[in-house]
């Protein structure tokens, strides 16, 4: 399990509780995974994530049949759907770090972003505005999973515009069916921007939404070479198990956008091309921002690739199998050797959860101060307030996310040197003051909640300085500190973890 998934777990098991998202429930994340993993949770059992894991081979299943049609569409190979197909299937899942395996919200929204371009295209050919209509659900379904998917509004409206310069369609079809996608794409947040004022929570949904445009732009540390650096390295590494696809689709994007007369072939070019904003913002590129550009990916590698000749697939084809199996069996020895042989500390919660596990009641309560929202759901006891971490309290994840360093320090790092540390963990407590980003409403939620009932648990991870919480003790956050000294009393020490028991359960016991 990766962060997100535990944080979409913890959110979809509160749904099924009837709890409501941004009020009872503090991610910053568009809600679609909440309810996919509610959907799981609810027919496989709300204690593993067995059943987002099955939904999701059928959601990449389902992905890679409509990547296969939009490629017999547009390409004139035999079999093409076929290649599409078992590229998205196999390339999408070849790189193993964690976070680019998880049920993430950029796997989710490839399934109605690929929708949303079959349909355009569909409609294109049929001149059929409830086409386009049905194009702009599916884009507005895809920014419920993932907010950046509205670039994809933007890339199908340019389309349309090329048309006009073209003159493939009229400007006055063409201006139609723009405002028919645009209607489209925003409904479905229309919706549920209804829905949540309805029930009380758009005051909160809003607060989670300016808080992750602040995610969005980024640690103030980045720099164009330490931003060059890390993405060139970053897609190397990521290109690499599937060199010849992202050769070829850069080498059709090349072709297509010197070459093609085809709007729909220069659509998929758009949308590969866009897709790497989304990985770019913000400057974190993690690994599995890279899921969203995959879908146009294999349509473009795998249309360059059929296009080689025989002899040219007899000359490269044993290198191209070695290549990517040797590069399959190096990942998966680096990830199994990183949990398994070299002691990782971002390991130390597990002996805290299993301490949990055996020691909570049902229906005790916890809070973790800290960045780990895995204690929650693997320890199967309920969140005691609506944060499923503690960033919303310190303001440590939008702020720094990985740059672990004081942009006011006299000598602060070159971007060579960040780059760098972004293969290593720096050691010891790495001072920051990121108390300017907090969530606004933050504490006053926290004194709400712990004033109708104070937690069982609370688990403070600053001791173990697990993921930079040696930043953040107690001791700087008086509310806190005084609530843990008046009511708590130190159960047990883990791993650097420090759990406390709430008095009153102590004496009982």
């Amino acid at each position: 399990m990766n962060i997100d998934e535990n944080e979409f777990a913890i959110a979809g098991k509160k749904i099924l509780s009837d709890a409501i998202p941004y009020q009872d429930i503090f991610i910053y994340q568009p809600p679609f995974p909440f309810y996919f993993y509610a959907s799981g949770l609810e027919l496989f059992g709300s204690s593993t994530l067995f059943g987002p894991h099955l939904f999701l081979m059928l959601w990449v299943f389902l992905t890679a049949v409509i990547l296969g049609q939009i490629a017999k569409r547009l390409y004139p190979f035999a079999n093409i759907e076929w290649w599409t197909a078992a590229s998205f299937i196999v390339f999408s899942t070849t790189f193993l770090p964690q976070d680019m395996l998880g049920v993430n919200g950029e796997i989710l929204m490839a399934l109605p972003a690929s929708l949303a371009i079959l349909l355009i295209l569909e409609a294109r050919k049929r001149s059929s505005f409830f086409f386009y209509f049905l194009s702009g659900l599916s884009i507005g379904w895809a920014i419920l999973a993932k907010y950046f998917a509205g670039l994809l509004w933007l890339t199908i409206l340019l389309l349309l515009l090329l048309d006009v310069v073209r003159k493939r369609r009229s400007l006055r079809e063409s201006v139609f069916a723009s405002m028919v996608v645009t209607l489209a794409t925003f409904l479905p947040s229309l919706l549920v921007i209804g829905w949540l004022s309805w029930r009380g929570a758009l005051d909160d949904a809003i607060n989670c939404f300016l808080y992750i445009l602040k995610y969005a732009q980024g640690p103030s540390q980045n720099d164009p070479l330490y931003l060059f650096l890390k993405f060139t390295s970053y897609t190397t590494l990521i290109a690499w198990c599937g060199l010849f696809l992202w050769i070829g689709a850069f080498a059709r994007t090349i072709d297509d956008l010197r070459h093609r007369e085809s709007n729909g072939e220069l659509l998929i070019v758009i949308w590969f091309l866009s897709s790497f904003v989304a990985i770019i913002a913000g400057g974190r590129m993690y690994y599995h921002y890279y899921v969203v550009a995959y879908p146009p990916l294999v349509l473009l590698g795998t249309a360059w690739l059929c296009e080689r000749s025989e002899a040219w697939w007899r000359k490269w084809k044993s290198f191209f199998v070695i290549m990517t199996s040797v590069s399959v069996l190096v990942f998966f020895f680096y990830a199994w050797s990183h949990s398994h042989l070299r002691g990782n500390e971002k390991d130390n919660w597990i002996a805290p959860k299993e301490f949990l596990r055996l020691h909570a009641k049902k229906g005790d309560t916890l809070f973790v101060w800290g960045y780990c929202p895995q204690l929650y759901f693997l320890s199967g006891m309920d969140t005691a307030t609506p944060f499923t971490t503690a960033d919303y309290l310190t303001g440590r994840s939008p702020k720094s996310a990985g740059l672990e360093y004081d942009p006011q320090m006299p000598n602060p790092p070159s971007g060579w040197k960040k780059f760098l540390n972004d293969f290593r963990d720096p050691q010891g407590v790495v001072e920051y003051d990121t108390s300017d980003n907090i969530f606004p409403p933050a504490w006053d939620i926290l004194r709400e909640h712990f004033e109708k009932k104070l937690p069982n648990y609370i688990v403070d991870t600053a001791p173990s300085n697990y993921r930079r919480y040696g930043r953040y003790p107690m001791s700087r956050y008086p509310y806190l500190q005084n609530i843990v000294q008046t009511h708590y009393v130190l159960f047990a020490q883990l791993r650097g973890f420090d759990i406390y028991l709430l008095r009153d359960d102590h004496e009982t016991n």
